[in-house]
């Protein structure tokens, strides 16, 4: 089979893509311009005035001929405010396309109507994350994001008086005036005299963040009750085995097979942090968890080989 993946949103399709290679079909990442944090990606178009007339000279010269399913990451493209690839995948070259949502086009209102409108053309959407499935109308279904094991190993960490936490700020900071939760915490553990080092780190290339992880004691992935689920750096945390904070929508537990994360919410970070600095047991014991976890459901070579057959079954 014959994969053209089009966008990048936090590097969700080079993972997927590159599981897709390894069992044996073609797979490649289209993006209109290269992702700061050092992604993988096969074809990159600047933006540009330029762009739609560039984006469908290609869909129609090179990418419609060459590729059977065409998978699209945060919805649709919008050329001219239109949807025009759409008609000329579905009737000109009679493709099949899926249509993936990882939050921005949905979540913000001022967004969505375009993209719900287009929605109903479809017999199903996919999300990545599954707080999702309830800002559309459409039928919705949540694949989990992939992860390549291989890239994120347990590494015995290298001694350290200072318990390290590491938190990627701009994952809550968009729903906080002022410092997040997390941060007030932080400062308060330290004003009380904990032995901490806070790593709050952002725009940090892709190919670091192994490193950083390993160097962590504890990580904090979001916390704000506007989302309700976890991200990307909270499954990289897990597979190495790193203990994660994060808040879990009650509503939503039930996509999870079992939970390996230390639960917290806005007005408990703190004295969750306080446990996990003070508890090096129960670090290990959530570390453990977690890599199950990854194992059961964001192995990437298990995720790439639900999309396949997700695509076998498109008409």
């Amino acid at each position: 089979m014959r994969v053209l993946h089009v966008q990048n949103l936090a590097g969700v399709a080079s993972v997927l893509s590159r599981a897709q290679r390894r069992l044996g079909h073609k797979s490649d990442v289209m993006v209109f311009d290269r992702h700061p944090f050092g992604y993988e990606e096969d074809y990159v178009y600047s933006q540009s005035k330029f762009r739609g007339i560039s984006y469908l000279t290609h869909l129609l010269s090179k990418w419609g001929p060459n590729y059977d399913v065409f998978h699209f990451h945060d919805g649709p493209v919008r050329t001219f405010r239109l949807f025009l690839d759409y008609g000329i995948l579905k009737h000109l070259f009679h493709k099949k396309t899926v249509y993936l949502y990882h939050g921005g086009s949905l979540r913000k209102m001022h967004r969505r109507k375009p993209y719900e409108e287009f929605n109903r053309k479809l017999t199903k959407v996919f999300v990545s994350m599954p707080d999702l499935i309830g800002y559309t109308k459409a039928r919705a279904e949540w694949i989990p994001n992939p992860v390549d094991l291989s890239m994120w190993q347990p590494v015995e960490k290298e001694p350290s008086e200072a318990v390290r936490i590491l938190h990627y700020p701009t994952t809550t900071r968009e729903y906080y005036q002022g410092k997040t939760p997390v941060e007030v915490a932080l400062d308060q553990l330290e004003s009380e005299g904990y032995n901490i080092e806070k790593l709050l780190v952002t725009d940090v290339p892709h190919r670091d963040m192994p490193r950083l992880i390993a160097s962590s004691d504890i990580v904090v992935d979001k916390v704000a009750r506007a989302i309700g689920w976890y991200g990307i750096l909270a499954v990289e945390a897990l597979a190495m085995k790193k203990p994660v904070l994060a808040y879990i929508d009650p509503s939503l537990e039930c996509f999870m097979p079992f939970d390996p994360f230390v639960r917290t919410t806005p007005e408990t970070v703190y004295n969750d942090m306080k446990l996990l600095i003070e508890d090096e047991e129960v670090r290990k014991k959530y570390g453990d968890k977690g890599r199950a976890y990854v194992e059961t459901v964001h192995d990437s070579e298990k995720v790439a080989s639900r999309w396949i057959r997700i695509y076998e079954e498109i008409d």
